[in-house]
Order: C-alpha cells, then structure tokens, then sequence
C-alpha cells in the first residue's frame, strides 16, 4: 500500500510540516501546524479531518480562542479571508491585524455582538476601497450599519448622495 505524502497540504486549519516516525502500532504520524500557531503531530486520519489543535473547541486557549470561543477579531479574520477566496482577492492579514474598537468609529455607537443575526451596532470588517483585497492599510472594523450604508460605494458616489440628499431637503 502507497503511502499518501501529507507534507505540504492543508486539511481544515491544520497545516502539514513533515512527517514523523511510526507510532508502536506502526501508524503513520504528522507534524502539523495549527492556524493558531499550535504545533501538533497526530496520525493521517486525525490530521486529514482537519481540526485542528484543539483550540476550536476549548481545550487549548490562546490569543485567538477564548474558553471555546472565538475572539471577534478572529471571526471577522476567518470570514474575511473566506470572503477574498470566494472573490478572488488579495488577502494579506493575519488575525493579530484585526482590531476592534469599543465604538463603530463612523456612528460612535458602542459595537456590540449579536448572538444569531448581526445587527446595526455588530462589528463588520470593511475593505476600505472595495476595489482593493485585504490589507493592514485597506481594511476597518466599522458597524453592520455603517457597512450597509457605504456599501461598495466609492467616495465620489457617497459624496453625490450627501448632495443629493442635502438638496432634496
């Protein structure tokens, strides 16, 4: 039977390093590294379910996972970058990049999560020219409203419905 070469290849948020020898019962073992920066060996099938170090799921906690759970700015990372492979766009950021104000720096409002849906006052990470991928210098965290309402809309646009509304009024 071939041996299948894992080294190199992502499974889930597992990244494969090398291989490494045989357990006693003669099992294939990895060395992978976590999207946590976590380094794990476990066997192929365990390695190619993709599940990572355990962060996800609360028995390890680090800068990104608090007691099972995400950090926003990490969701808003993992989304985004789901977002740019979905689109095709550049994607340069790592989760430590993603800050979240108290306030939606727009409205002023606190930013708070919704459980289910977000809402008005959720954080969302916005590309600041939709135009352009993710990167350090093109991307906020502004509220779920703020975000709606700029849309993908350039400056010049949103500045001709300023005055268009100032006008009508």
């Amino acid at each position: 039977m071939k041996l299948l070469d894992l080294a190199g290849k992502t499974y889930g948020i597992l990244k494969v390093l090398s291989r490494m020898p045989n357990d006693k019962w003669g099992n294939s073992l990895w060395k992978a590294i976590c999207i946590c920066g976590t380094k794990v060996v476990r066997h192929s099938m365990v390695i190619r379910e993709g599940k990572g170090c355990g962060c996800r799921h609360g028995k390890i906690t680090h800068g990104f996972c608090k007691g099972g759970t995400e950090t926003v700015g990490y969701g808003l990372w993992k989304h985004a970058k789901r977002r740019a492979i979905e689109k095709h766009l550049h994607f340069y950021l790592q989760p430590e990049d993603i800050k979240v104000p108290v306030r939606c720096p727009v409205f002023g409002f606190k930013l708070q999560v919704n459980k289910v849906h977000a809402g008005n006052n959720s954080p969302t990470l916005d590309r600041k020219e939709a135009s352009k991928g993710y990167t350090k210098k093109n991307i906020w965290v502004i509220s779920h409203k703020a975000n709606r309402i700029k849309g993908g809309a350039s400056l010049k646009e949103l500045k001709s419905l300023v005055k268009a509304l100032q006008a009508y009024r």
